[in-house]
């Protein structure tokens, strides 16, 4: 019931609790625990007094369940890309890189609300600390600890203020990363490798380059170490966007850098703990990762203290609390933020079917068959084949604006009229369940695109992110996103002048203090050097530069859905369809889609 494809789709949360705590009452409390549980005082300090509350009691509740799914979903989806690395520091730029893959940072513009680790991973938009949060996971699950380093010491007057769980949503509290992380300072995460301390800005969606980096490769394949970055601050300069837009840190700032340990309550749960053993096998994850030492097992603040030797000391280590204020926000949203999450969740909603009963000629919508969610699932899990088989099914089953009517029945309606329309006549279909359908339809054919490179089909993924620049270049949700992944793709082919020439497109829409405005330049830089050093003497590989790859990326209008285009609304005297927008709906619910983005309107409709 606990598996990543089951729980939430097929099988209902609140079984799975009843069926856990029916175990417990009968036998679970005997179930053979090998260590003593933790009794580290350094550690019980660093728990705070709500989360050491919440992870004591011998009955689960549904964010146990949630975080046992969440492990097991992180160690499929880490799995593919771990074989294919030969060591946990490139393993760690690998699952970095996934991560990036995963969670699009969110635009200044766009609505955001705190999001659960599941909610940023299917939604696949979030903060840098949403990013930062799936990244930890990632390495989590390949036996990788994973820390954030913030620059000098602690500072209260530049700290964000405490979020109150009653005021999420409010005055746009929680409605931003910045106010988890600061005053807007840059802070980075660090992944723990033998004692090592490798580099990662989250906000660039670029680990720190190291030493042996010479940027002569599409994207950047080795990081450096803390170490390495505070004996030279050059490393950093590389992040320089130009001397005046220079990258926000120096090795000053992490010479006494604060360091918070990435996890959450739900892993120190004496409960949790009960459940480990049974995680094995092809259900094997790591569900218990304790803060405090437990018999011969180091705990994290153990092994994070070690890391850091002559870089920081025990007491200097804190816990990132972000994990459980996000998870605790989500509980209580106030009417806005509900919305807004309803907004984000009707895609997984979907595909909605759509029917006309012949006797009645009433329109039928049908329960969504969550058809998308089950897809981006599988992509999560690593089945990219599969989820792309399931991404074209989505997008064959975008609704029209109305259903035609059967041939024989436009016919007898028409022979009624004084003046029989020349178009053909159908039934409406409401406007929430054509924007279910077309955003899920959106989504999929990005995603898609994601998942094609995952196979080594990077001429048909930059095909597909074409395709999809092409129709949804106007208001489209995944527009950045489609043009960075392109320029990656075809750099990666060594097409490195029509990477710049895609990424330059996008560079003009945005402004410069967007995250994503330094990554692109950042991107164009590198691409520019490693196709000079591809075509310097000496060099065998082909780099494909043509100056009919130099040309400006294709651009059109936003095509229109051509299914169902040009029917006829039935007369007033039909049955209306069922009202489209149910209570509770999202606030778009009667426009659910900006304009430039949404199905059109039939330009040929007529009342019969």
């Amino acid at each position: 019931m606990l598996r990543p494809e089951k729980l939430g789709i097929s099988a209902e949360p609140k079984a799975a609790v009843d069926t856990l705590n029916n175990w417990v009452r009968d036998c679970g409390k005997s179930a053979v625990v090998a260590d003593p549980p933790s009794n580290d005082p350094a550690a019980e300090k660093l728990i705070p007094e709500a989360a050491r509350a919440s992870a004591q009691g011998d009955l689960y509740d549904r964010q146990d369940i949630e975080h046992v799914r969440n492990c097991w979903l992180f160690k499929q989806a880490r799995a593919s890309v771990a074989r294919q690395s030969d060591s946990d520091a490139s393993r760690a730029v690998a699952l970095f890189d996934l991560a990036n893959r995963i969670v699009a940072i969110i635009g200044k513009t766009e609505p955001t609300i705190p999001q659960s680790l599941y909610e940023i991973a299917v939604v696949g938009k979030g903060t840098p600390e949403d990013r930062a949060w799936v990244f930890a996971e990632l390495l989590r699950q390949t036996g990788i600890d994973a820390v954030i380093l913030k620059p000098g010491p602690r500072d209260v007057a530049t700290e964000a203020p405490s979020v109150k769980v009653g005021d999420v949503g409010k005055s746009g509290v929680g409605a931003t990363g910045s106010n988890s992380s600061g005053a807007g300072a840059r802070w980075l995460v660090g992944a723990i490798v033998d004692k090592q301390v490798y580099l990662f800005d989250p906000t660039l969606g670029w680990p720190i380059p190291s030493p042996a980096d010479k940027s002569a490769t599409p994207a950047v394949q080795s990081a450096a170490t803390l170490a390495e970055v505070l004996a030279d601050d050059r490393l950093l300069r590389k992040l320089d966007v130009s001397p005046e837009k220079p990258y926000p840190l120096h090795s000053a700032d992490l010479k006494s850098a604060r360091v918070e340990i990435i996890t959450s309550s739900r892993y120190w749960s004496p409960r949790i703990r009960r459940l480990e053993s049974f995680m094995s096998g092809e259900r094997s994850a790591t569900i218990y990762a304790p803060l405090g030492d437990v018999g011969s097992r180091p705990g994290l603040l153990s092994r994070v203290t070690a890391a850091g030797s002559g870089l920081w000391k025990k007491e200097d280590v804190v816990v990132w609390d972000y994990p459980d204020r996000q998870t605790a926000a989500v509980e209580h949203f106030d009417e806005q933020a509900n919305h807004i999450h309803q907004f984000f969740w009707l895609p997984f909603q979907g595909p909605l079917t759509a029917d006309i009963d012949k006797d009645s000629l009433k329109l039928t919508i049908g329960p969504g068959t969550r058809k998308q969610l089950k897809s981006r699932i599988a992509q999560l899990q690593g089945d990219n084949a599969g989820a792309v088989r399931n991404y074209l099914l989505v997008q064959l089953d975008e609704l029209p604006n109305a259903i035609p009517l059967p041939e024989e029945m436009q016919a007898a309606m028409k022979a009624q009229q004084q003046k029989p329309s020349e178009d053909p006549l159908g039934i409406p279909v409401p406007q929430l369940a054509v924007a279910t359908n077309f955003r899920a339809a959106e989504d999929a054919k990005f995603w898609m695109a994601v998942c094609q490179p995952e196979q080594s089909m990077f001429e048909p993924a930059s095909e597909t992110f074409d395709a999809y620049w092409r129709r949804y270049l106007q208001g489209g949700k995944w527009i950045p996103e489609a043009a960075l992944f392109r320029g990656l793709t075809l750099a990666k082919t060594g097409r490195y002048g029509l990477a710049v020439q895609q990424i330059n497109d996008l560079l003009r829409t945005f402004p410069e203090n967007d995250p994503r405005w330094a990554t692109c330049k950042l991107f164009i830089a590198r691409w520019r050097t490693a196709r000079d050093a591809s075509n310097a003497p000496g060099t065998n590989s082909h780099v494909d530069n043509s100056p009919k790859q130099e040309q400006p990326a294709a651009k059109s209008d936003a095509q229109t859905p051509a299914n169902g285009a040009g029917l006829s609304p039935l007369p007033a005297t039909t049955p209306a369809p069922a009202k489209p927008a149910p209570a509770g709906a999202p606030p778009t619910a009667t426009n659910p889609t900006p304009k430039s983005s949404s199905p059109p309107a039939n330009s040929k409709t007529k009342a019969p």
